[in-house]
């Protein structure tokens, strides 16, 4: 993680979003870019002079309000290198995208509102949209969580594609210096088996290429509600680590993805890895 993105619009759940992301990039070494989408204007050929100098002005504002976030997060960042760029484009997730990509960024953080209203958060929620079209992952921060040292990660699996994404997390968890989970939830109805993976936490291990690993088999008829009864019995500050795949209308529409559903069921940092997106497996 050479650089985290944090896309901001200055309000104070945007700033939870930039002080975790400052904390992680003290542990990775990553420096922060922190951005403002600032929608960008057409016009004809008679106002095209006039609409530029507008937009500019729009832009030099935003900068101004950029460089006084920087100020008052300065004493935090310490020695990490953060700065901040407005950008003009439309829509804010191409933006964001476009911006991520062509700067080589590792990681997006944002701040995530609570439980809203499921339906609202599926069908409107800005983080919802950037995870859905980001080839990057992106970790969100509830709003209201602290800035924490992570100690370990938790990786949520439905057994697909489980070799490589085991491997992806293993390389987060490295850069996090975290033990790593891997929970897997069967159905209570299933025969009970040791390993209906096929793999042991040795074997994890070797395919995750990480030597802090332990294994968890879990068993309830929700996927969800047996992961969040997991997630409430840890103790240490974690990350949930979850894999999902981009969302047809109808799964926005109708809350089918257990990944945006833990978003907001959880109260803890949840990464999520757009896996029809994204190119690093």
């Amino acid at each position: 993680m050479r650089a985290i993105l944090v896309p901001t619009d200055f309000s104070n759940l945007s700033k939870i979003g930039l002080s975790n992301a400052i904390g992680l990039a003290k542990k990775t070494g990553s420096k922060v870019i922190v951005i403002s989408v600032v929608t960008e204007l057409t016009a004809d050929t008679r106002q095209l002079s006039n609409v530029k100098k507008f937009q500019a002005s729009m832009l030099a504002a935003r900068q101004a309000d950029g460089e006084k976030l920087l100020a008052e997060f300065k004493s935090i960042a310490g020695k990490v290198e953060i700065s901040f760029q407005p950008v003009a484009g439309y829509p804010v997730v191409d933006v964001i995208e476009k911006f991520a990509v062509k700067n080589k960024v590792g990681l997006i953080v944002m701040s995530s509102k609570g439980a809203t209203g499921l339906k609202k958060v599926l069908v409107g929620s800005n983080a919802a949209a950037v995870i859905d079209n980001s080839s990057i992952p992106v970790l969100l921060i509830p709003s209201d969580a602290k800035a924490r040292t992570i100690r370990k990660v938790v990786y949520a699996t439905d057994a697909k594609d489980f070799r490589k994404q085991a491997r992806v997390v293993g390389v987060f968890a490295e850069a996090l210096g975290a033990s790593m989970d891997v929970v897997h939830v069967v159905p209570e109805d299933e025969d009970k088996q040791t390993d209906p993976l096929g793999l042991s936490a040795q074997k994890i291990r070797v395919i995750a290429a990480y030597p802090k690993i332990r294994f968890h088999l879990l068993y309830n008829k929700d996927v969800s509600k047996g992961l969040e009864l997991f997630i409430k019995g840890q103790k240490d500050d974690f990350i949930l680590i979850t894999f999902t795949h981009k969302l047809s209308f109808n799964e926005k529409l109708f809350g089918k993805s257990v990944t945006q559903r833990l978003a907001y069921l959880n109260k803890v940092p949840l990464l999520v890895v757009n896996k029809t997106n994204y190119k690093g497996f």
